[in-house]
């Protein structure tokens, strides 16, 4: 009992030192913040029973794939949000307690990774405080990283278990692990971590890798029906983010800050990274470290002071293996993390083709470095405690230097802690989707009532700083400006009495971009003013069913008419008049508009429909059918 006891003490300790973050008194930053906002819209449509695969309220409208794909919306853990909702809790509560269970289970699985490696529950309980209450607590409000680093972090438990053991249960957690990784962004951080691993065991331990490849060559020959199935499982999981990287191929979708350029590579892809973007900064890591505690903020770089103490053992502890190995794990991880003040980047980046699709290479400060740190400090403690042939202790004896351990550790990670409640905004402006939203805009703004003349003051070059958009829409924005667009989607619905806004772009291909761009705002303002918006429901114009997927509108009127819904046009939008598939035509140069026969009509717009809906539906029911297997693996074969 001694052991579980003190996890649970070591993470209500966490929960007592970040406790302002858990309760909302201050503010998510960074990344977390629409993180945040992208499992709000996720989690509020799948307590409604619908998976959302368009987000209107984005930019004109745009495909939701890549917010999901930023949390990894197939994550069974997420389950929990649902449900603490459900139950009757905040949003906002739901979500850091499952931010907080999700980092307590990270650490679980590293505990569990350092007693495979050390062979120690006691050393493997110093890796869990050490790591737990080091800076990667604080990227827990700060960032992303907690999202794709749990998985990561069980995968390589299973990994070095399944050597250990060749189980189903822990080549199915292999399998799990890999699934949620691919689904979670990016999963290149860990095709890096993988390459540099791999390279190294081979380089380091040949003779185990051999082993290790033997036995699992072996199993899959021994369990093929089940081998085959954790195959097919993991490239199911595949499928989203492979035709979300066609769809960048194509040039669908632009991402304006991801890719500046905006050149006619695939719009995932981003240029090469410099040392001013971002990357592991040398100059700065001490002073962070040792010195600027009183202006620590969310996501800097601390560890413990005791890990100093067993890092310094390594001045009379023996060399070894392991040692050699993480060691130039952590030293690989540096030199792609300093971008060109190394070959190593430069040449990755030219014959690794994922590395081109990656940023923010500091990150991996958190992802390898500090982990693999704290695995050399406790192996040079291990070392000095074999060199002066120190025994392990009594278990009687056992629990009052580990609770000594946990306090000396952790009394200096909370004083530091303490000074985020002084460096963090509080919390004040509701996040996005917080506040009741409606997806359909009826009321009047302010591109009523304005003349040509009034619209051409409100023009104004916007800048790309929206992270995801249609390329139509961005290249519209770019010509009309963002206060034109603003007023243009002061309504959503516009009725035309013939097919002009369809054939606005039809001639413009032999234009300079220059004059391309003053061609289109010209025409674009002729368009806004020749239309008719709907400015709210009635007996001809009603909407039955407003969804992220579906919307379906009833009208009546006395002649023909052509139906724009400001929403941004894409491949896989179908339309259906009187439950006719009509033609979707873009209209308005960026948007969706189809012809309305005279008399009453019923219109449904669908997204999805085309197998892109079932295919996530069928992959979603495949993680959690995976995720129990793997639950009742565990327990079935560890009786």
């Amino acid at each position: 009992m001694t052991l579980p006891f003190l996890v649970i003490a070591s993470f209500l300790l966490w929960l007592f030192a970040f406790r302002a973050f858990l309760s909302g008194d201050l503010s998510l930053v960074g990344d977390a913040i629409p993180y945040y906002e992208h499992f709000k819209y996720f989690i509020d449509q799948l307590s409604q029973g619908i998976y959302p695969l368009w987000d209107p309220t984005r930019n004109g409208g745009v495909p939701n794939e890549f917010f999901l794909r930023r949390i990894g919306s197939f994550n069974p853990f997420y389950l929990l949000i649902v449900i603490l909702v459900k139950g009757g809790i905040s949003f906002a509560h739901a979500y850091m307690a499952f931010l907080s269970l999700y980092y307590l289970l990270c650490m679980l699985g590293f505990y569990l990774l350092a007693k495979k490696i050390f062979q120690s529950s006691a050393l493997a309980f110093a890796c869990f405080v050490l790591l737990m209450f080091s800076s990667l607590s604080s990227l827990v409000f700060s960032s992303f990283l907690i999202l794709p680093m749990t998985p990561i972090v069980w995968f390589f438990f299973f990994l070095y278990a399944f050597y250990e053991s060749q189980k189903k249960s822990y080549f199915l957690g292999l399998t799990f692990c890999l699934m949620l990784i691919v689904t979670t962004y990016l999963p290149f951080y860990f095709a890096t971590i993988m390459l540099f691993w791999f390279m190294l065991s081979i380089f380091i331990y040949f003779r185990e890798t051999k082993v290790y490849i033997r036995l699992t060559l072996e199993f899959i020959q021994k369990h093929k029906l089940f081998s085959c199935l954790c195959l097919l499982c993991f490239l199911s999981s595949l499928l989203p983010g492979i035709l979300f990287f066609l769809e960048g191929q194509e040039g669908r979708y632009v991402l304006p800050i991801r890719n500046k350029d905006l050149s006619d590579v695939n719009a995932v892809m981003v240029a090469p990274q410099t040392y001013v973007e971002g990357g592991i900064m040398a100059t700065t890591l001490i002073n962070d470290l040792f010195f600027n505690y009183k202006s620590f903020i969310l996501g800097k770089v601390y560890l413990p002071l005791v890990f100093y103490a067993f890092l310094l053992c390594g001045l009379i502890a023996p060399l070894n293996k392991k040692i050699v190995f993480l060691s130039l794990l952590t030293f690989l991880a540096y030199m792609v993390g300093v971008y060109e003040a190394s070959p190593a980047y430069q040449f990755l980046y030219e014959h690794v083709f994922w590395i081109k699709y990656m940023r923010n290479f500091q990150y991996f400060l958190w992802l390898i470095i500090v982990p693999a740190f704290v695995f050399i400090g406790i192996e040079q403690l291990k070392g000095v405690l074999k060199l002066f042939n120190i025994k392990p202790l009594k278990s009687s004896h056992l629990l009052g230097v580990l609770c000594l351990f946990l306090f000396i550790t952790v009394i200096h990670p909370i004083y530091v802690y303490s000074f985020l409640s002084k460096n963090t905004p509080k919390r004040v402006d509701p996040y996005r989707y917080e506040q009741p939203y409606d997806f359909i805009v009826f009321h009047k703004k302010k591109s009523d009532g304005l003349t040509l003349d009034d619209m051409q003051k409100l023009r104004g070059q916007p800048a790309p700083t929206a992270w995801f958009m249609t390329r139509q829409f961005f290249d519209l924005m770019r010509s009309v400006g963002l206060n034109v667009m603003d007023a243009y989607q002061g309504h959503t619905f516009y009725l035309y009495p013939n097919d002009a806004p369809v054939k606005l772009g039809v001639d413009l291909e032999a234009l300079s971009d220059k004059e391309r761009q003053e061609e289109v705002y010209n025409r674009f303002l002729n368009m806004m003013r020749e239309g008719f918006a709907v400015h709210q429901e009635s007996d001809q114009f009603r909407v039955l069913d407003y969804k992220p997927n579906q919307v379906t509108i009833k009208t009546h009127y006395n002649r023909d008419q052509l139906l724009v819904y400001n929403d941004g046009y894409y491949k896989g939008w179908e339309v259906l008049v009187n439950g006719v598939t009509q033609n979707l035509y873009q209209a308005n140069f960026a948007f969706k508009g189809v012809w309305l026969p005279a008399g009453e009509n019923k219109v449904s717009f669908y997204y999805g429909r085309n197998g892109l809906l079932l295919l996530h539906q069928c992959i979603f029911v495949l993680f959690y059918t995976s995720f129990i297997f793997l639950i009742v693996l565990l327990f079935k074969e560890r009786r």
